[in-house]
């Protein structure tokens, strides 16, 4: 049960509660997916403070804790709850997520003087998080495999001449018929030099026949993310093919190094060492991947200074690139599982 182990978690860190405000953790312990919410967690119990918008939704969905309603502001609701909750004696240690509630969060909470105390402390859901656990592998499977089929209608409708924008609405129409919840993120179409540009938003450039086209996009599904990347290479284009083989090149080589064990940063060595003997060190300059599920981002960090240890059940992208400034960018995006032994894929990297 993920809500034991989440109190097992507390009781090793030697925190007596916990308050959780990042709204991917409320959905993995407890089911709920609105767009506000906090719990606070003590005594072995967890209440989750929603407004009126939630409550029917939390009482319907959310398991392993007592939807409250948040009248008012969520500052006074939760206050109330800790005014209600607090016992004379020794003042109980909660735990905030330091990289996510802000400082004048904090400093309003401590301003209460209630008979707590405050301890930021790491993002004890995310550990947890790390590791996938099968289901959630089948479901970010799906997600990849309902955003490979979006793209493979839609590629033979992108045309030269249609500008990023256009492309990128056609995209993510075929993201929703194949059963988006949303975006995982703004889609990235890129054509020509504007490829060179890792997170370059969609314009209204039109796409050339002689330019490479870049990809990068994913949707939700059941709340969990699919992140990918392609590149549609230009009829005759001798340098865009030996850089997309290159780039191929390193993502064999890192999925070659996954491991239980592997330092995430032996994984990103891969391929950089590669693209560097290519020729081509000085144009790859971010880590070579990131976790994925609950949210687009997350741990593991897979980077030349990732020092997490790789374990089964680890899901994250392997996304090489070379981008060379006023000219063209590849990347290749694909996702991978650590396994036992080794890794598998969740995407097609064929497709």
């Amino acid at each position: 049960m993920r809500f034991q182990r989440f109190l097992n978690q507390l009781q090793e860190n030697r925190l007596d509660g916990f308050l959780i405000s990042r709204l991917s953790n409320l959905h993995y312990l407890f089911g709920f997916r609105g767009s506000a919410g906090l719990a606070l967690c003590l005594g072995g119990r967890a209440h989750l403070l929603v407004d009126s918008r939630y409550l029917q939704q939390a009482r319907q969905t959310a398991h392993d804790c007592t939807p409250c309603l948040a009248e008012g502001s969520y500052e006074s609701a939760l206050r109330g709850l800790m005014e209600k909750l607090q016992e004379d004696g020794a003042a109980p240690r909660i735990g905030v997520e330091e990289n996510h509630l802000t400082w004048a969060w904090v400093r309003q909470i401590e301003s209460w003087e209630l008979n707590y105390q405050i301890a930021p402390a790491q993002d004890l859901v995310g550990v947890l998080r790390r590791c996938k656990e099968a289901d959630e592998i089948a479901l970010i499977r799906e997600a990849l495999r309902l955003a490979q089929t979006a793209l493979g209608q839609v590629r033979p409708r992108l045309r030269p001449g249609m500008s990023e924008i256009e492309m990128a609405g056609e995209l993510e129409r075929a993201l929703r018929r194949q059963g988006a919840e949303g975006y995982a993120f703004e889609s990235i179409v890129a054509g020509g030099e504007r490829s060179a540009l890792p997170h370059a938003s969609a314009s209204d450039r039109l796409w050339r026949a002689d330019e490479l086209l870049l990809v990068d996009f994913g949707l939700r599904r059941r709340g969990y993310h699919s992140d990918l990347t392609r590149v549609i290479l230009p009829p005759g284009g001798e340098e865009e093919k030996r850089v997309a083989e290159i780039v191929r090149q390193a993502a064999g080589k890192a999925v070659a190094a996954i491991k239980p064990g592997v330092e995430a940063r032996a994984v990103d060595q891969a391929a950089r060492q590669h693209i560097a003997e290519a020729g081509y060190g000085d144009y790859f300059g971010h880590g070579l991947g990131h976790g994925l599920g609950l949210d687009v981002h997350e741990a593991p960090r897979v980077s030349k200074t990732g020092t997490e240890v790789l374990a089964e059940g680890m899901v994250f992208t392997v996304e090489p690139g070379i981008y060379l400034p006023g000219r063209f960018g590849v990347r290749i995006e694909d996702v991978v599982a650590v396994t036992r032994d080794g890794f598998e894929y969740l995407s097609d990297p064929s497709l």
